[in-house]
């Protein structure tokens, strides 16, 4: 999704790469990431 849409605007329509946006990226999908593997565990527990 997000790694997608990035690379997509990049390719498709030729935005200039920004390290700062590049950057951003990392912490929304670094952020999701971390969710995901949180809310794994407490279901784990509760169970």
């Amino acid at each position: 999704g997000t790694a997608g849409t990035v690379l997509a605007e990049i390719l498709l329509f030729a935005a200039p790469v920004i390290p700062a946006k590049l950057v951003l990226m990392t912490l929304l999908l670094s952020g999701v990431v971390s969710l995901k593997l949180l809310g794994n565990q407490k279901e784990k527990e509760v169970l």
